[in-house]
């Protein structure tokens, strides 16, 4: 359906049918490209369609001449300002691809902010890790797996944030306790830590 105001540009026409019914002509509706034909006149006389010039265009700032819809779409070329430009689609209005962001805090140095996951493009900036834990407990990160000649290197705080690096936890049977090789993220410092402890 043509809308009130929309462009239309005659391709053929316009004829007048020989059961003598009102003219049409075959054209092409700006806005979106289609093509059919449109009765010229309503049923009460009215004019549906109305003559006016092609409209043109002046380039107010250089912008990219695009080879098809989108935004992200090849250049043809830079459009200077001044240059004319012939109408012969739209206008329509380009949806714009979303963002999706969240807030955050860094563990490095509680900085807080938003971030972007994944752009518009589709390209992914961050992740969920399943190679990341956090302390709920203030525990000790040691030097060693032995509990009992290990070196304790210093205290991981609650709430810290610990990148495993030593593959898969390790278990002291005679102790009931499990332990895991990390990274903290905060300063880099490497140590084993105490997962489960023998009260669970």
């Amino acid at each position: 359906k043509i809308e009130k105001g929309e462009l239309f540009e005659v391709l053929e026409g316009p004829t007048e049918p020989a059961d003598g019914q009102p003219k049409r002509a075959r054209g092409r509706a700006l806005r979106d490209g289609v093509v059919g034909w449109v009765t010229l006149k309503g049923a009460d006389g009215a004019a549906i369609l109305k003559p006016r010039e092609k409209p043109f265009l002046v380039v107010a700032q250089p912008a990219a001449l695009r080879t098809a819809f989108d935004s992200v779409a090849a250049a043809v070329r830079e459009l200077q300002q001044d240059e004319v430009l012939e109408l012969l689609e739209g206008p329509r209005p380009l949806e714009a691809k979303s963002d999706m962001c969240l807030r955050c805090t860094a563990s490095k140095d509680s900085a807080a902010g938003w971030v972007t996951i994944k752009d518009g493009e589709g390209t992914t900036f961050a992740s969920p890790s399943t190679k990341l834990f956090v302390c709920r407990s203030t525990i000790a990160m040691t030097d060693a797996f032995d509990i009992q000649s290990c070196k304790v290197l210093r205290k991981v705080d609650v709430g810290e944030a610990l990148e495993v690096i030593g593959g898969q936890e390790q278990t002291d049977a005679a102790k009931s306790i499990s332990r895991l090789q990390f990274r903290a993220v905060r300063d880099g410092k490497e140590g084993w830590v105490t997962l489960k402890g023998n009260q669970g």
